[in-house]
């Protein structure tokens, strides 16, 4: 029951992560009124305060002591918060105003991305908690990103649905309603059907040793870079997958939707595969050619694909939803990155290394929305947009990142082998504290 129960507050975050990442410039460019350089910048503002809070909350978290732990409290409330936060953005004022809209905007998402932070850093951090065993840990984030694709489906599925049925506006704000209980139900099962074990004892200097530890971490290094670098990728390709279907394929939504939905079941239906690849060969091959394929199919089809022909997106979309499942092994590294720091200097900071993974990947994510506003501005809006360019930005562009972010990976220096050596002296350590207590 854990391990279903432990995955399901991820199907609203990835539902919000989603919606935004796919919907939000798109609507508050074509449908609100907003010129998408200011578009651009006010989430890319967002996203920047987003990321300096995540590791002030994996410290937050790994200093509480309630009744109920330290991490479920958080997935609590903040699953709370999270839904409240998303049908606010999608329900802006009907107003002219450049300022107003802006204004609004930045402020909607900043409180989107503040409730985000407070249930999905003590979340992530949570698995390093329930069991010791790195193959059950990556059983524990297959069935996080099972339910997180859920909430994908519905994150995807659900506004174009309700485009299909009224005007945008009201369909954005129906959309949101109902992504908001979804959200709401998955910390819900979260919270009730996982919990944690008895705090063990942490020599913890606390303040900002903690802090300036985990950046300096020279094994964590190169897997942050590598994730930045991939999720710009990542956040390009979101931000663009409209823009791309409908304009430079001159897609039907139903089409889009169909592209899309594709993706995420085979994304959803290939986590079992990485999972018995990394108990096979281990983590670290799996996950890397995993990417360097990503950034292969992507860089060498989208640019050359005929308009209004929907298979050779379909079999793109395969691959890609195949090659994508990867990411469940880079999560589940960082959980071994907590196992050597942890054995290095005998304190935990499963919540700040966490916090400093997502506090990354949304840096990266903010620079990357900010060049895709500037670069929208630059190819032009509604008829007057240079489509062959979009479908090179979809293309190379994003391709580009997920391989620089495979050849960055090559330079994590821990091996499987190792990582198994310090969790079973991590182990006998834990084990002997015990005994003496």
């Amino acid at each position: 029951m854990t391990r279903i129960g432990y995955g399901a507050a991820e199907m609203g975050h990835f539902a919000s992560e989603l919606v935004v990442r796919l919907y939000l410039l798109k609507f508050y460019t074509d449908t609100v009124g907003l010129s998408p350089l200011l578009a651009g910048l006010a989430i890319a503002l967002s996203i920047v305060w987003d990321a300096v809070s995540d590791p002030l909350m994996g410290f937050l978290s790994d200093h509480t002591a309630w009744r109920f732990g330290r991490r479920r409290p958080y997935i609590l409330v903040g699953s709370l918060l999270l839904a409240l936060a998303l049908a606010f953005l999608f329900h802006p004022p009907q107003t002219e105003s450049q300022t107003a809209i802006f204004a609004y905007l930045l402020v909607s998402y900043i409180l989107l991305n503040t409730a985000l932070t407070v249930t999905a850093v003590p979340h992530a951090a949570l698995a390093a908690e329930l069991t010791d065993s790195p193959g059950e840990r990556t059983v524990l984030f297959g069935f996080r990103l099972f339910w997180g694709n859920i909430g994908l489906l519905a994150g995807t599925l659900l506004p174009g649905y309700f485009l299909s049925k009224g005007r945008a506006i009201e369909a954005y704000a129906d959309a949101a309603l109902w992504l908001a209980v979804l959200v709401v139900a998955g910390g819900l099962i979260t919270f009730f059907t996982t919990r944690e074990p008895r705090n063990r004892e942490r020599r913890s200097p606390g303040g900002i040793a903690e802090f300036v530890a985990v950046p300096t971490n020279p094994v964590f290094r190169p897997l942050l870079l590598a994730f930045m670098t991939a999720y710009a990728g990542v956040a390009i390709n979101s931000a663009l997958a409209l823009f791309y279907y409908e304009d430079r394929l001159a897609f039907e939504p139903e089409q889009t939707n169909i592209v899309l939905g594709t993706f995420l079941v085979v994304w959803t239906s290939s986590i079992p595969l990485w999972v018995i690849l990394s108990r096979r060969f281990g983590k670290r091959r799996p996950a890397f050619y995993g990417l360097l394929l990503l950034g292969l199919m992507t860089t060498f089809t989208y640019p050359f694909f005929p308009e209004r022909v929907l298979w050779p997106p379909l079999v793109a979309a395969v691959a890609g939803g195949i090659f994508v499942g990867s990411i469940i092994l880079f999560d589940s590294i960082i959980t071994d990155i907590v196992d050597y720091d942890e054995w290095k200097s005998g304190i935990q900071k499963e919540g700040l290394f966490f916090g400093y993974a997502k506090m990354g990947v949304k840096l990266s994510r903010a620079m990357a929305l900010l060049l895709t506003g500037l670069l929208l501005e630059w190819i032009g809006q509604g008829e007057e947009r240079n489509n062959v360019a979009l479908g090179w930005l979809f293309g190379p562009g994003v391709g580009l990142f997920f391989l620089v972010g495979a050849g960055i990976f090559l330079l994590y220096p821990m091996s499987d082998r190792q990582s198994q050596a310090v969790q079973k002296r991590l182990k006998r350590r834990r084990n002997e504290t015990e005994r003496a207590a």
